[in-house]
C-alpha cells in the first residue's frame, strides 16, 4: 500500500493513471508520516521512503532513494520477490 498526504481524491487519480495494483492511505495529519520518520528536513515534505514488510508485520528492509528512481524500484522488487520465496 502507499501512504501519502495527498487527498484521497488525488492519490485514487495518481494510482488509476498508473493501473497499479495496491491501495493508498491518505495521510492527510501526517501521523503515519511521523510515526516511520518520512519527513524531509525544514518541513519541505516527505521522503520518497519505501518500507518492504512481510506477513508477519516485520519490516524487511526500508529504502530510500530521492535521485534514482530505477535503482531504488529495482532494489525494492527484488528484496520483495526475497521475503516472498
Amino acid at each position: 500500500m502507499g501512504i501519502s498526504p495527498d487527498p484521497v481524491e488525488t492519490q485514487m487519480r495518481f494510482r488509476d493513471s498508473l493501473d497499479l495494483p495496491f491501495h493508498f492511505i491518505s495521510d492527510v495529519d501526517k501521523t503515519i508520516i511521523r510515526l516511520y520518520d518520512v519527513r524531509r528536513r525544514f518541513g519541505l515534505g516527505t521522503s520518497r521512503t519505501t518500507y518492504v514488510v512481510d506477513k508477519g508485520g516485520v519490516i524487511r528492509g526500508v529504502h530510500h532513494n530521492e535521485i534514482s528512481m530505477g535503482s531504488h524500484v529495482q532494489e525494492v522488487l527484488d528484496l520483495v520477490r526475497d521475503v516472498e520465496s
